[in-house]
């Protein structure tokens, strides 16, 4: 029997299938990577999200297993410790992981979830050792709107991480109410900056407006259903993929105090459109739907013909996608399809600390891989691994 929240995550995701008018843009080309794909984990079960820490380790967030597991940069399995939850909550969809800059040192892990007890999202801080999870605390807690018997669990976020000034930036959906996008007193349909340490808003926000009406953590709305984020480490600049109905499936540019027009950019389920200013255009959109997931920003050595990249990965058709960047890293003049074989890539793509490219999710992560010797390729043992 498929698992509850298998289906739940699929149900979330399934809005993005319908289709549409001709392309608004097509990919320009697609080409082959510098080396094959193979995978690096295999029967890992539901993986949502992964992310490297700043020692090379790759952790990974299972929605079956609700563990976050540690690998070495071989693959080799470390250990796994079960998300930790509130007594009164209940782990439902697992959305997103965030490595503390300084994992290696303190140990200190963010996850992302949906509570399915409080109807919320939770972003959970807490210690990793040897005897699991400890000084635990919940540093966000984000109801989702309560004018429903059981409330919209879809366009409720996913990956988030921090920036390089230190904040933790966490993209949220508007929770199925298009109108939240649009207010500056709710946190729906947002980019969310806070403190990493207690939640709390940062006094330079955008929007904080200390005792008055706004939700004094915004960074940006007019959002729709945002899953993938990253920022680029050369520029700065902050990317996020954000999936519309069956049309404006894009990736943003997300600046402080923007707005990116969810939903006065829609004028149907199927036709969407610029509204112009106040509202910020997407850097590029899909129509019909391709259901952009995990994004990544690339900079390393291995690959430098990819240096000039945003890699992104989609739920449609699980392929990967290069989004090859302006001069100045501010725009994209061409999407690239990846030809990665055999190999899918539903959910992230992130790049590790020695430049190589990983991708997948739910049940395998793959990746490409140069010896950074001699530049060419280097194949690997297929590893396989459970939780």
């Amino acid at each position: 029997m498929i698992h509850r929240v298998l289906l739940a995550f699929l149900a979330f995701m399934a809005a993005c299938l319908l289709t549409a008018p001709d392309p608004i843009r097509a990919q320009s080309a697609t080409e082959l990577p510098p080396a094959p794909p193979e995978p690096f984990l295999t029967d890992l079960g539901f993986v949502t999200d992964f992310a490297f820490a700043s020692n090379g380790h790759l952790l990974t967030i299972n929605s079956f297993s609700k563990k976050v597991c540690e690998y070495t940069s071989e693959g080799t399995s470390l250990s796994c410790v079960t998300t930790p939850v509130a007594p009164q909550g209940k782990l439902g969809q697992m959305l997103g992981i965030a490595p503390h800059p300084d994992f290696p040192i303190n140990r200190i892990v963010y996850v992302h979830y949906l509570d399915t007890q409080r109807w919320a999202n939770v972003i959970v801080r807490f210690r990793w050792t040897e005897d699991g999870a400890s000084d635990v605390q919940e540093i966000l807690l984000l109801p989702l709107p309560a004018d429903q018997e059981e409330p919209c669990t879809d366009h409720n976020g996913g990956h988030f991480g921090f920036g390089p000034d230190g904040a933790l930036y966490v993209p949220m959906g508007e929770n199925c109410f298009p109108e939240l996008a649009q207010d500056l007193t709710t946190f729906q349909g947002s980019v969310l900056r806070v403190n990493p340490r207690t939640g709390e808003a940062l006094p330079d926000n955008p929007f904080y407006d200390g005792d008055g009406p706004n939700d004094d953590r915004l960074w940006a709305k007019g959002l729709r259903n945002p899953f993938g984020s990253t920022f680029d480490p050369i520029t700065g600049k902050f990317w996020v993929t954000d999936n519309g109905p069956g049309c404006g499936d894009e990736v943003n540019l997300v600046e402080a105090g923007s707005n990116y027009g969810w939903p006065v950019s829609s004028d149907s389920y199927f036709e969407c459109h610029d509204p112009g200013p106040p509202y910020i255009p997407p850097v590029w959109e899909w129509t019909p739907p391709i259901a952009p997931t995990g994004i990544t920003a690339y900079t390393g050595e291995a690959i430098p013909q990819w240096r000039d990249s945003l890699f992104m990965c989609d739920w449609n058709t699980q392929r990967l996608h290069r989004l090859q960047l302006t001069p100045n890293r501010d725009g994209v003049v061409a999407d690239i399809i990846i030809d990665i074989g055999d190999a899918s890539c539903p959910l992230d793509v992130e790049m590790s600390p020695d430049g190589q490219l990983y991708f997948g999710g739910f049940d395998a992560i793959y990746r490409i891989q140069i010896q950074p010797l001699y530049g060419t390729p280097q194949w690997l043992p297929l590893l396989l691994i459970s939780n």
